[in-house]
Order: structure tokens, then sequence, then C-alpha cells
């Protein structure tokens, strides 16, 4: 925020004594461009109640107090209240002071932090160094994935970037899809092998391999194609760019603790030292990179996803599951089975998305921003290009068809009646639209 100090003008504006502040902001924002320059939103300046004047005050009296201002008895005002309640000792035919203050929030460019990702990503260790707990916490600070270690390294969620992982979430969620007999007998298989007890980690690969591939209906890559690691092993698909997209990692430790790391913290940083490749980068340009990560430590096996967008996100979408013995043996097998059916799914949309991709030899800024880009209102399709995102949260300015800017928010809940309440009295923005997607709420 700006320092009283820093301060040199003093206007006056106008505003109903039924306002709410947040109305006050927006006219300050639009009556006085100049002030802050356009480069906040309305809801950015932060306006302090001065307390109130011996006498009448003139505008050239708030310039001496300035110095002072934030120092003296002041309180700053909430958004959602009014004006009639902040400035009750107030006779309505006086001019009221208030300090304005800006507190310009960061709009990250999205285009300049991917760069930067890319950079860090090829710079960074070799996945089986750097997932080491010994190396972690360096390794975040200087290059960080946003998986959540540790907490403040979180990212926005997967599936507002693509459909792939809020599909995955949410039908993994319903009870009604039965695996055929097969997957449920391959489940059974993988308990079995997996609760084996091997001597490293090639013996267990060796013996998980053909069950997995049979649970995907797929097949792993032989070639080790990243950091010559032995064990990582990936599903691709060949793009036109001639190149192989990756599809999903699969990441294995021996047990847990084995190799001194978590493998699904390796398994995210082989996904960033694959798509940083230079043979990658069409593929890059043109897409956020959606793949799976499937991370094993002895009996206990979790699906990941991850894009890579402005940063690397990498998020759980299970639970570590046990694939020992007892007990609720057989409601687990099922669970295994299912995810397992609905992954093999995904592999197939993900093979249908990057088969036909059309690469690109620059960066396609809109790839870096949420694939929700149209919606209907009135019957009429609004399309959406987004200009930029307040850093660290689900929400985005974008522009219309039309030229109108409107705000797009992602949440997990959301309460379109109680936003249509606040609004209609002054205490909130106007609400276009609210729209469910699978895993995610959005409104604009």
């Amino acid at each position: 925020m700006k320092h009283a100090e820093d301060l040199v003008l003093s206007f006056l504006f106008e505003v109903s004594r039924n306002d709410s502040i947040y109305n006050v902001q927006e006219a300050i924002w639009n009556a006085r461009p100049e002030v802050v320059e356009r480069r906040c939103d309305p809801a950015e300046l932060v306006l302090y109640k001065l307390r109130p004047p011996e006498h009448p005050p003139t505008p050239s009296d708030y310039r001496k107090r300035q110095e002072a201002a934030l120092s003296e008895h002041t309180q700053k005002l909430d958004g959602t209240s009014r004006v009639s309640d902040c400035f009750a000792e107030y006779d309505p035919d006086l001019l009221v002071p208030i300090l304005i203050g800006v507190t310009y929030v960061r709009r990250g460019s999205v285009v300049e932090d991917h760069i930067l990702a890319v950079k860090r990503g090829v710079l960074a260790r070799e996945p089986s160094s750097a997932a080491q707990y010994v190396h972690l916490l360096s390794e975040q600070q200087k290059g960080p994935i946003k998986n959540g270690r540790p907490a403040d390294q979180s990212g926005l969620p997967l599936a507002i970037y693509h459909p792939v992982f809020a599909k995955f979430k949410d039908l993994c969620a319903d009870q009604n899809i039965r695996p055929s007999a097969s997957e449920n007998a391959l489940a059974h298989q993988l308990f079995a092998v997996a609760a084996s007890i091997y001597d490293d980690e090639d013996a267990r690969f060796k013996g998980m391999q053909p069950t997995l591939e049979g649970l995907l209906n797929d097949a792993f890559d032989p070639e080790t194609r990243v950091c010559n690691t032995r064990n990582t092993r990936c599903l691709l698909t060949e793009t036109r760019s001639s190149g192989f997209a990756l599809r999903a990692v699969v990441e294995v430790k021996n047990e847990i603790g084995t190799g001194l790391c978590d493998p699904s913290i390796e398994g995210g940083m082989y996904y960033r030292k694959y798509w940083v490749q230079p043979s990658m980068e069409p593929v890059l340009n043109a897409c956020c990179c959606p793949s799976f990560v499937i991370s094993v430590a002895g009996p206990w096996i979790c699906v990941l996803g991850a894009v890579f967008v402005d940063h690397v996100i990498v998020q759980p979408l299970t639970e570590y599951i046990s694939l020992g013995g007892e007990p609720d043996y057989e409601r687990r097998v099922s669970a295994v089975a299912r995810i397992f059916h609905l992954l093999s799914g995904c592999m197939h949309d993900l093979n249908m998305f990057y088969g036909p991709l059309e690469v690109s030899d620059t960066l396609i800024s809109s790839r870096l921003f949420p694939c929700f880009t149209c919606y209907s209102s009135g019957g009429t399709e609004v399309r959406l290009v987004y200009e930029y995102a307040l850093l660290g949260k689900a929400v985005f300015l974008a522009l219309t068809q039309h030229g109108e800017a409107v705000v797009v928010k992602f949440t997990e809940s959301y309460c379109k009646a109680a936003h249509l309440l606040l609004a209609e009295h002054g205490l909130a923005p106007p609400c276009g639209t609210a729209n469910t997607l699978a895993a995610t709420c959005t409104w604009s």
C-alpha cells in the first residue's frame, strides 16, 4: 500500500449514504483513475476513516493531515459496510474525510512465470536426487513444483485446466460403476503381487508390471526417456511433432521409505523433467500437458494428476490405498478395480487428446488459463478470453467477445441465491451466470 506521505492528491467525490463502501471504492476508481493508474481493481483500494475534525474541513485541510494520518485514530473500512453506518456521527451536509491507500495484488504474468518454470525445470536436479528429503526443501525453494510441499506451494485445482481430471474424480465417487469380471480378477492379482516381499525395486516393478499393464489395458514404454531412471515407466502417445506426449508416469519404490523419498514427489519431478525436454517444446507450447502420476510404495498405491501451466501443479486424485490383506479386503479390491477401470478410460481420453493435437513453435498463452472458455447467457453463447489471474486464487479476469470485463471464480462450493441477495443490496458484484463443472463450480 502507498504510504500517506506518498499521497499528493486531494479531491472530492459524492456517494449516497445508502451506498456500501464497495460502491465508494468503485466511485473513486471511476472518478480519479490517475490516483491508482488503473493498476488495481476497486476492491483493492483500502479506505480509512479519519477521526472527525474539530471544524468543517476543506480539501486543503487534508494534505496537512496526510503525514500523520495512519498514526492517528483511523478505522479501516469494510467493503460490505454501509456509508451511513460508518459515518453515523457526521452531518450529512458536511464533507467526510477518507484516506485512500492502494494495495497492489501481483497479477503474475503467466507467460513470464511459465518461461521461468521451464528454465527451473531444466536446471533442477535429477528427480531421484531432488525428491530425497535431504534435498527437497532446497529444491522447492529454487524451483518449486506446486505439490503442497510445503503447504504454501499449493496450486489451483487441476480440474479447471483439463476435464480429464474432473471426470476421473467425479466417476471415482460413483458407486454405480461396476468393473468387469476380468478387471476384478486383475485387481485381486494386483493385491497378491503387491503384498509380496521383494529384494529390490527392480524385482518389485517386474513383479507388478504385467498386472498394472493389464488393468490399464496399455503397455509401458520400454525405454528410459529421462534422467536414466531405472524404475520409472511411462505411457506415451505419439504426437504430430514426432515427439511422444506423456499420458502417465509410474514411479515405484520397493517399500515405504526406500529411496529416501516419496515416489509421488519423485513422479511429479519426473513429469517436469519430461516436459522440459527440447523435443517436447512444440507440445508444451500448445497445451497444459495433462498427465497422471501413479505412485507405488511397497503394497501402497496413489493416483495423482499433473499440469504444466504458469507452474507445474501436481495433486493427489486418490488417497494412498493399501494393497495388502485384511481388513476390508473385498471392498478395497472393488475400489481399486474401479479406479483402474476409470484410469484406463482416462488414458484413452488423453490418447485422443494428444494424437491430433496441433502443436506450436511458439507459446500459446491461452493454454496457461482454465479450459472453461464459454457459457450460455439468455440463450446466447458468451466466449471468454482470460486476461490475468489473481495470485494464488482461482479467480480470473476475462473479456467477452463484446469487450465486457467479467470475473470468473472457481470454487468447490457456491450458493448462487446468497450471491444474488448480496448483489441486490450492493454488497457483492453482480452475478452473470453460475455453471457447475465436473469436480468444480464456476461463476462469472
